[in-house]
């Protein structure tokens, strides 16, 4: 039986030995392994055109798995349900239309079947409710009025403020300067909103009994006076009138409640703009004056607070995150009102608000944030108070590929990218934990398209070779991770570029894909300088080209993806850095991308070819002579653009991750030339280019996924 797959996380992906240049032939062994499964993609699309503002959790199929809720300010307006499938991970997303531009959503059972609804501001003027079935389905959104025309409702809650045993709605009237009660049937439908008179311009709402008389009561943040209004609950729906206290500061926004200092007495803690303050619960539903426990965070405030005991001492904490940073912090309580310096924690993305639970199933608090319009990242929880690295690593303009090598001998696998529109190679220092220092930038005189390493002029330190519009550049290494200048050549055109000893010297050599119809071979002296190049013919527009052993006689060979005519190449090398005239398959439209291992365990080296015209991955089976059988194709289901093959669960049969999109599709081997279902990963915004290695040192290889958005993202594989 086929070893069971762990999920990708999404973020890594490194093709065997350095990606899509340099590849040595991935060759399955036998054996026996432990399944495996990726972290999946940290920051992914919610869809191709979503533009989302809020996000909520709940367990809305009754499967055990977190799943999201997040209000899409596409078209008309939508909410968008994704489906937890573990790993931190999700389906795509279901879409809902509800009637007018959603903003905050509250997950809460309104009508009393077990099963958790949706209820939603939208609009100017309306809340929507979508009440849920147990498959996790909803159904049609029904709108209610909280207020006058246009009062611009902008936060909401759900309790029971009557005391009838059924969820009623608040709601901030930001416009109207109201609170908008709007008390439930029972059945998921509402009543007329009732009004009550707040400050000027009400923001921020939560929901308590402040006094200890068993009625809720409100507090609200009014962002015009600077204070925050306690509306104390009658216990029939209905409020006293507000009692105002200062936050000392103009513009309150957000606030949250929690017992910050042990007394057992809640207490509000509301951001302004010079900061966060907190003002002490005296149980009766008076509270003290306010006091600034943090200073301000971001110039013009936060934009989501949230509250709760993140690293389980018993303590209150506070998460804040703002649109004007990638990060988000964590100021961890001492409990008794006061909290610690705030830890920063990077999100991948600009955060805006953000949702938390345990969304890998490790018991441990994580948090997943998006950015306004933009897309969701995952950020999983150690469980302290802090929470994983990011693993997306900023590199230059426009990243179309990468390569995998040791540049500082420290025996942690480095990154070297390439930026085409940038004309740089950005270097990323391996910690040795899948994660990476900032970027340094070496200046390319070009637009670089591909990279190879290897050590070229024999010091024992890694060196790299990039393209440059229609050359070839070499950058010699320190051995630091720092580059001096090497030679060029000019090709007459570089889309692609491997290195390999092609003839036994013990010096490695360079072969190119100009894009047009010609490989060309340069032999590499082994002091930095190479001759050549020497051409030889492939098919119409060589665009991506890796060696192997494609005939068994232990002399490197060059295989070629021809885009224009469909097909690839293969020169079988005569070990004397010549090659034989190129023999070429048909593989289907447009092949753009490469990889290759022994998928059938019979020795011999087959082909996967990436068909970006198609949708399709196309499996070549090789005879051991340099030619294959029928290939084979896996649905992909769109344009692909990328392929690598490892053996991600070491159980000895070669696996396949296919990228098309925003989507990593991996296919597990069986080991017989054929492969599993394709198990779905999102891999970002903007993928564009795969690699596979072990980042991390436990013996599984990771998968490298370079975006175009500027950056590279690691997906743990992970047991």
């Amino acid at each position: 039986m086929p070893a069971k797959v762990r999920r990708i996380i999404l973020p890594l992906a490194s093709q065997l030995l350095i990606t899509g240049l340099f590849l040595t032939a991935i060759l399955a062994t036998s054996g026996t392994a432990s399944a495996r499964t990726f972290l999946v993609g940290k920051s992914f699309q919610i869809g191709n055109d979503s533009e989302a503002v809020f996000i909520a959790n709940g367990d809305f199929n009754h499967d055990g798995r977190l799943d999201l809720a997040v209000s899409d300010f596409n078209g008309t307006g939508y909410v968008d349900v994704l489906f937890g499938i573990g790993g931190g991970q999700f389906k795509p997303p279901q879409r809902y239309p509800v009637n007018g531009m959603p903003l905050q959503a509250v997950i809460a059972d309104m009508n009393g079947d077990g099963n958790p609804d949706i209820v939603v501001i939208t609009g100017l003027d309306h809340v929507s409710i979508l009440l849920g079935t147990a498959s996790g389905f909803f159904q049609p959104a029904v709108s209610y009025a909280t207020g006058p025309s246009r009062c611009s409702p902008t936060e909401l809650a759900v309790a029971d403020v009557n005391g009838d045993g059924k969820l009623d709605v608040v709601v901030t009237n930001s416009n109207s300067n109201t609170l908008g009660v709007l008390l439930g049937n029972g059945d998921g439908t509402l009543a007329a909103a009732h009004q009550y008179p707040t400050g000027l311009l009400p923001l921020g709402l939560v929901i308590h009994d402040f006094n200890g008389d068993n009625k809720p009561d409100v507090g609200i943040t009014n962002y015009q006076n600077g204070n925050v209004s306690i509306l104390l609950g009658n216990g029939d729906g209905s409020f006293q009138s507000p009692v105002a206290y200062s936050t000392t500061s103009p513009l309150a926004q957000w606030m949250v409640i929690g017992d910050f200092n042990g007394d057992d007495i809640v207490d509000l803690a509301v951001q302004n703009r010079d900061g966060l303050v907190l003002l002490m619960g005296n149980g009766n539903g008076t509270f003290q004056a306010a006091r600034r426990v943090v200073n301000a965070v971001y110039p013009h405030g936060l934009t989501f607070l949230l509250a709760m005991d993140l690293n389980h001492d018993g303590k209150m904490d506070i998460v804040a995150s703002s649109i004007e940073s990638a990060r988000f912090s964590v100021f961890l309580g001492n409990g008794n009102g006061t909290f610690q310096p705030g830890l920063n924690f990077g999100a991948e993305t600009t955060p805006g608000p953000f949702t938390v639970g345990d969304f890998n199933g490790d018991g441990k608090t994580d948090l997943i944030t998006i950015a306004l319009f933009g897309p969701l990242t995952v950020v999983l929880g150690n469980g302290d108070g802090t929470f994983e690295a990011p693993r997306m690593f900023d590199t230059g303009n426009q990243t179309v590929a990468v390569a995998l090598a040791d540049f500082n001998r420290d025996s942690k696998l480095d990154v070297v990218t390439a930026n085409y529109a940038a004309k740089t190679a950005s270097v990323l220092l391996g910690n040795g934990d899948a994660t990476f220092g900032v970027a340094g930038t070496v200046t390319i005189p070009g637009k670089p398209m591909s990279v190879a390493a290897g050590d070229f002029n024999g010091d024992g330190k890694t060196d790299f070779a990039i393209t440059a519009d229609a050359s070839i550049v070499i950058k010699l290494g320190n051995g630091n991770g720092t580059f001096t200048n090497g030679p060029s050549y000019s090709t007459g055109g570089a889309a692609s570029i491997a290195s390999g000893d092609l003839n036994r010297d013990g010096k490695l050599d360079l072969v190119a894909a100009d894009g047009t119809s010609q490989l060309s071979v340069l032999m590499g002296l082994g002091n930095g300088h190479f001759t050549g190049p020497v051409n030889y013919a492939v098919g119409a527009g060589p665009v991506f080209v890796l060696l192997g052993d494609f005939n068994g006689d232990n002399i490197l060979d060059a295989v070629v993806a021809n885009k224009t005519d469909g097909s690839v190449s293969v020169l079988l090398g005569n070990g004397n850095g010549t090659f034989q005239p190129a023999k070429t398959s048909a593989v289907g439209a447009s092949p753009i991308f490469l990889a290759v291992g022994d998928f059938n365990h019979d020795g011999k080296l087959d082909v996967a070819t990436a068909n970006s015209g198609d949708g399709h991955a196309a499996v070549l089976l090789g005879k051991g002579d340099g030619t294959f059988q029928t290939p084979t194709l896996l649905d992909v289901g769109g344009p692909v653009s990328s392929v690598v093959a490892a053996d991600f669960d070491q159980n000895g049969n070669v696996d396949l991750a296919v990228q098309s999109g925003a989507l990593i599709d991996l296919f597990m081997g069986n080991g017989d030339g054929t492969f599993q279902s394709a198990i779905p990963y999102y891999a970002g915004a903007y993928p564009a280019y795969l690699a596979a290695d072990d980042l991390n040192g436990d013996g599984f290889p990771e998968l490298l996924v370079v975006d175009t958005r500027n950056q590279v993202i690691v997906l743990l594989n992970v047991p």
